[in-house]
């Protein structure tokens, strides 16, 4: 579960209590469960929004028998078959705390918790760092069967370097932030993204590819060289896309990796520019750049992007502080750059939602971040990838429903 769907975790897995009984066991895992229950000063710590904290209170009924944060790759495996065989031979999983101490040598970071006898337990694994470099690509395990339209092709599969799990900026609105996420991880990011992409080329050519990175390989040149050099020598004849910080697409070595990599498949970048507000864009600490204003940053790498004939898409994120005269500008804005370079091609809305980060949030998010009665849902769900009405960032509240109508009206005429 994410934070904003999390009500929604319960009400599912509440239905299929009530439906199966003990025939079921629900284990939760996801962003929300990893931001709420965590290591601190070596210790396991519950946010307010922890489900296991929540169930224990009695805030929310025992629906969730396991919860698990942080690395799932072999919790999940082990799981699988342990109590698997329980419920093929005992037809259901008694007490969790009978197989707690088989998962104590798994690989990863993780905590497991759950509740017993009205009791909160928790079990911290070892630590032991997961060897990315062994694990099967979701493309070879799952397939594919997404699409994303601005490549051309049926399917777009999604691909990984498993650098980060975050971004090795910190920005302090973003749930991407490296103090939430970690370190990244630099043993060998260029060769398990090109493995993942030769799973995909083998799909045929009817797959494109998109890099799940928060930036593609964090924008380091000695890994983007190398991802180029390995697709120069065996090429693999897919598009695919990532992203990029602005301030990444004016770094001078950073462009001539970009350049070496769009003759071997990339084709798509996408990067977050957010707010139109430089008081704002000021605290971003993937802003590194104090040469020239943000605004004028921004237009300096869509202007790089169009010469290079890299397709474009765009991320704004509103409620950090903007006004409604910044945010109607900052459309007209990109509009204005379509006009002049032919891009962006996409343009992705956001409301700044306050994220549990680690006990940086009071709220428990048991509730729905917008009240299904509300006038602000219809407009929220058909502009924002994220927003709610309950949820925002601290001292922001949102515009007036006609304020947002307006927004929409100039963002379908960017968009057409």
């Amino acid at each position: 579960s994410m934070t904003l769907s999390f009500p929604g975790a319960i009400h599912l897995a509440s239905v299929a209590k009530r439906m199966l009984g003990e025939k079921v066991f629900i284990i939760l895992g996801g962003k929300h469960v990893n931001e709420t229950i965590y290591l601190k000063n070596g210790l396991i710590s519950h946010h307010s929004g922890s489900p296991t904290l929540l169930m224990q209170k009695g805030r929310i009924p025992r629906v969730f028998d396991l919860v698990v944060s942080g690395d799932g790759e072999e919790v999940v495996h082990h799981i699988g078959e342990r109590l698997g065989k329980e419920i093929i031979d005992n037809g259901r999983i008694g007490s969790f705390s009978s197989h707690a101490h088989h998962f104590l040598n798994l690989r990863g970071k993780f905590i497991l918790s759950w509740i017993e006898n009205g009791v909160m337990r928790d079990f911290c694994g070892k630590g032991i760092s997961l060897d990315y470099n062994r694990l099967p690509s979701p493309v070879s395990l799952f397939g594919v069967d997404s699409n994303f339209p601005i490549f051309g092709t049926e399917n777009t599969a999604h691909v990984y370097s498993d650098m980060s799990k975050g971004c090795v900026f910190d920005c302090f609105f973003c749930s991407e932030r490296n103090t939430v996420n970690g370190k990244v991880n630099n043993d060998n990011p260029a060769l398990r993204l090109y493995n993942q992409l030769q799973d995909t080329a083998l799909l045929g050519n009817s797959t494109s590819a998109f890099v799940e990175d928060s930036i593609l390989l964090m924008g380091n040149v000695g890994h983007l060289n190398y991802l180029a050099d390995l697709l120069e020598k065996q090429p693999l004849g897919i598009s695919f896309g990532g992203q990029f910080t602005v301030d990444n697409l004016l770094n001078t070595e950073v462009r001539q990796s970009i350049a070496r990599l769009t003759k071997s498949g990339l084709s798509y970048i996408y990067t977050g520019m957010e707010t139109f507000d430089e008081k704002i864009a000021t605290g971003f600490s993937k802003n590194t750049s104090r040469k020239s204003s943000w605004v004028e940053r921004n237009v300096e790498a869509i202007r790089f992007l169009s010469q290079q004939g890299i397709k474009y898409g765009v991320s704004i994120l509103w409620g950090l502080g903007e006004n409604q005269k910044e945010r109607l500008q900052h459309l007209d804005f990109l509009a204005d750059c379509r006009n002049r370079y032919g891009i962006p091609m996409v343009v992705s809305m956001n409301w700044a939602t306050q994220h549990p980060l680690f006990n940086q949030s009071p709220f428990d998010y048991v509730d729905w971040g917008t009240e299904k009665n509300s006038e602000y849902l219809p407009v929220l769900v058909r502009l924002f990838g994220e927003a709610s009405e309950k949820y925002v960032f601290p001292g922001n509240v949102l515009p007036l429903v006609s304020e947002m109508l307006d927004l929409e009206q100039k963002f379908l005429k960017l968009i057409a």
